[in-house]
């Protein structure tokens, strides 16, 4: 597991018990455990894999799991998850119990468990970090609060919305850090998301090869980067009833980093343009969902959408 893994000398311990795990994989591997760091891709060709459907769907699992196809995706990683998702006794997939909520819970009582004065805030949107001295001591938020940081100030965030929280010329040296480190990195492809909650009347109530839990749908293999080519959807109360009340579904259908960000930067949100733009996303979006349940725009009872701004 990523926990046991340490950038010292102590990284003997929390391995160690892992020893016997872990040897035939450093030992095992024909030409070294290195090999597991190079592309998936190189894999398949010297695995002899030619059969074209068979790499286009490797190619399309590593995409959707992280973004890039096969070329782009460690072989680790391909590994692991197909070790995973095809593990004796019938395929796996993992959905948290509870929904992503459940995740999001267990952080704030790790959070709270370590730390019993800590405190975890929601819908509290950040508008400025606090400069003083050169030196970030706090956080502004959009009503006008302020909270005062004890020692520092950590951003989570990316370095493009972390720079754009600082202050014009309240810290020069750290605006040189960012014009230095990341004036070369523009902005990758981002994501269009719909959420829904559906009645379920007449549809199955647990997965099945009928109404299955997971899909995707692909237009043109070539390409598996182009915008809008790849849709995934997922209905988590197919697994976990917990997920919608009863007689409803749950739904989430996203393009994976596809979406390209240059189409919706500089769009007034309130505006019209951006009313339009994000109803045609939605209406792509729905395309891919009514291949798997055609009446699904009657069957809706709330709706949220999701643009590249909405991750801004």
């Amino acid at each position: 597991p990523f926990c046991a893994l340490r950038d010292d000398s102590l990284a003997v311990i929390t391995m160690g018990r892992y020893a016997k795990r872990l040897a035939p994989l450093i030992f095992g591997i024909p030409g070294g455990v290195e090999r597991l760091s190079q592309p998936f891709e190189s894999f398949l060709d010297e695995a002899g894999v030619t059969d074209v459907f068979i790499r286009n769907y490797l190619s399309l699992f590593s995409f959707l799991l992280q973004g890039l196809p096969s070329y782009g995706s460690p072989t680790s990683m391909m590994a692991y998850m197909m070790a995973d998702l095809y593990r004796k006794g019938g395929t796996c997939l993992d959905y948290p119990r509870g929904g992503s909520e459940a995740i999001v819970q267990a952080l704030v009582r790790g959070i709270k468990g370590k730390s019993p004065d800590g405190r975890v805030l929601t819908k509290a949107k950040v508008d400025e970090i606090i400069i003083s001295d050169g030196r970030a001591c706090g956080v502004r938020l959009d009503d006008g609060s302020e909270i005062r940081a004890r020692e520092a100030v950590v951003s989570g965030a990316d370095a493009g919305i972390t720079k754009n929280l600082i202050p014009s010329g309240k810290a020069p040296e750290l605006e040189s850090f960012f014009e230095k480190q990341w004036s070369d990195f523009k902005p990758l492809n981002s994501f269009i998301h719909i959420h829904l909650a559906f009645r379920g009347d007449g549809l199955p109530k647990k997965h099945c090869p009928d109404f299955p839990a997971q899909w995707g749908v692909v237009d043109d293999w070539a390409d598996l980067e182009a915008p809008r080519n790849v849709v995934l959807v997922s209905v988590p109360s197919l697994l976990d009833p917990s997920c919608s009340p009863d007689g409803y579904h749950s739904l989430h259908a996203y393009t994976p980093a596809t979406e390209p960000w240059s189409q919706w930067e500089g769009l007034d949100r309130r505006g019209d343009e951006y009313r339009q733009k994000k109803k045609a996303a939605a209406d792509f979006l729905y395309k891919a969902i009514e291949r798997q349940v055609p009446d699904i725009r009657s069957r809706v009872v709330f709706e949220k959408v999701g643009t590249p701004l909405t991750h801004e």
